[in-house]
């Protein structure tokens, strides 16, 4: 091989290595989601670094109980909710009990937790709960906190809504001050998500 051969080879060589680095930067299996709002509280605190991992779902589907960053069918924004109603289910929520096919989530009462709105606002007393949800068919469930100011009002009594195909039904863990899928939100295509959150601040998200 004459030196101008070699030089092409090497060169071709450090191009396809610059391009195959180029495509992981532009596509890391890690991205930080940073918080702006209070919706999942306790959970995740507003201002906090998430860590969502991006190639989670390309082997695995979606699962009641996951929390996800997605971007918004409407908006268009980058949003963090956790997943409770799946393909094909009927959810609603009665007297700020959760429903699932008909089901009653259980929740039982743990120690207020105190809220504030914004970093500067009064502290808020709320009812803190620990909510089961249904995992799998074998009886599983999966614990996280949820925090309530009370029972009452439209997002405590909803309709039952239908989930559609390929559709997930998400709500936020601060349940009197989340617009999630309640609301305008809607339910959140499963091409829409971008990947599952992990941790936060040195802990494994519930």
């Amino acid at each position: 091989m004459g030196v101008y051969r070699r030089f092409r080879w090497w060169a071709g060589l450090a191009a396809l290595l610059l391009a195959g680095v180029a495509a992981i930067a532009a596509d890391p299996p890690m991205r930080v989601f940073r918080t702006v709002a209070t919706q999942m509280e306790p959970t995740v605190l507003e201002g906090e670094a998430v860590l969502i991992d991006t190639e989670y779902y390309r082997s695995h589907t979606p699962a009641r109980g996951d929390v996800v960053m997605f971007i918004g069918p409407h908006t268009r924004y980058e949003q963090l909710f956790r997943i409770v109603g799946l393909p094909g289910e009927l959810v609603e929520l009665h007297e700020g009990q959760l429903i699932i096919e008909d089901w009653q989530v259980p929740r039982r009462r743990i120690d207020d937790y105190s809220y504030h709105y914004t970093p500067n606002s009064p502290a808020e007393t709320l009812a803190q709960y620990v909510e089961a949800l249904p995992v799998g068919a074998n009886g599983e469930v999966r614990e996280h906190r949820i925090v309530k100011r009370d029972d009452d009002g439209v997002l405590n009594n909803t309709k039952v809504f239908g989930v559609p195909p390929d559709h997930y039904f998400v709500l936020g863990d601060n349940r009197d001050n989340s617009a999630d899928s309640r609301t305008n939100l809607g339910f959140i295509p499963r091409d829409a998500i971008v990947g599952k959150a992990i941790s936060h601040a040195g802990f494994d998200i519930e």
